[in-house]
């Protein structure tokens, strides 16, 4: 199998049964609406830059709003962003609606990634920047970000996880057919 093979419908791997597809829809809607939810309460409860502190030397929450991509990166092209992450959300609807996705962690992480990316996207559609207030204290990680972040990470990392596994994989069928 190539690395590419769950996009092209790879015939070998059987296809899953609808209950994961099901489940990860489940999860994703779940998702949006505990980022909504979530953003809501620190945007009713908090002056803008304000900070509190949730597990002290951990978490704290300090709302920011974002203008821009990942990490505050590209501001003011808010279009741009909304019309990237449709086309990415539709085409990850579509490869899941099409059952194009066969791998378990590939559907879990198109769920993540398409979930996180509507949840951003209702921010800049309806308030014109995306609503930040996690940071972590425990790392050096100086980044502020939010639910539907986290999920895009998550899932994008699932991803890449995969895409390692499979390449391993393919190497090792490769030299075994050689020999």
């Amino acid at each position: 199998m190539n690395i590419f093979g769950w996009l092209e419908g790879d015939k070998s791997t059987p296809k899953r049964k609808p209950f994961l597809y099901l489940i990860s829809g489940v999860v994703g809607l779940l998702l949006i609406a505990a980022d909504q939810f979530t953003k809501w309460l620190v945007r009713g409860s908090f002056k803008l830059l304000e900070t509190r502190a949730f597990i002290p030397g951990v978490l704290e929450f300090h709302y920011i709003t974002n203008e821009g991509a990942s990490f505050g990166m590209m501001k003011n092209m808010r279009w741009l962003f909304i019309v990237v992450t449709a086309v990415v959300i539709l085409g990850g609807l579509f490869l899941l609606a099409a059952r194009r996705i066969h791998s378990p962690i590939l559907i879990w992480a198109a769920g993540l990634i398409i979930s996180g990316g509507i949840g951003n996207m209702i921010d800049r559609l309806f308030l014109g920047t995306v609503t930040d207030f996690l940071h972590i204290l425990f790392m050096p990680f100086p980044y502020i970000f939010n639910v539907a972040d986290s999920a895009v990470v998550v899932g994008a990392a699932l991803m890449l996880f995969y895409f390692i596994i499979d390449s391993v994989k393919s190497a090792r069928e490769r030299r075994k057919s050689k020999e």
